[in-house]
């Protein structure tokens, strides 16, 4: 599905068992998480979210715990262009502990 004109498009797959239920923000460039309302809330393991319909630009995807103000996951900057769909994979981190999760990224539609 094409998002509306001027927005990308990215859905969350939320796999990481270990961690729980995460909250999901995306944030855009000028802003900082802890003042933003989460994309997602209270997304439990194995659960699919929806698309979230964002205009385009930069953002960095922050993942926390459920009700945890820290920040274990955040990406770098990145860009996404009008018309994009993305798919987030969220997966429990191997190798460590902080942060306790990973995110690939996947390019559904450029």
């Amino acid at each position: 599905m094409t998002p509306p004109t001027g927005y990308f498009s990215i859905r969350f797959l939320q796999q990481a068992v270990n961690v729980g239920a995460v909250d999901i923000y995306l944030v855009p460039s000028t802003r900082h998480a802890l003042r933003l309302q989460a994309a997602l809330q209270q997304c439990g393991p194995r659960v699919g979210g929806g698309l979230c319909e964002r205009n385009a630009g930069q953002y960095t995807i922050v993942v926390t715990p459920t009700g945890v103000i820290t920040t274990p996951y955040s990406s770098s900057s990145l860009t996404f262009v009008a018309g994009q769909v993305r798919t987030a994979l969220i997966m429990d981190a191997q190798l460590t502990t902080n942060p306790p999760v990973t995110v690939v990224i996947g390019d559904d539609l450029n």
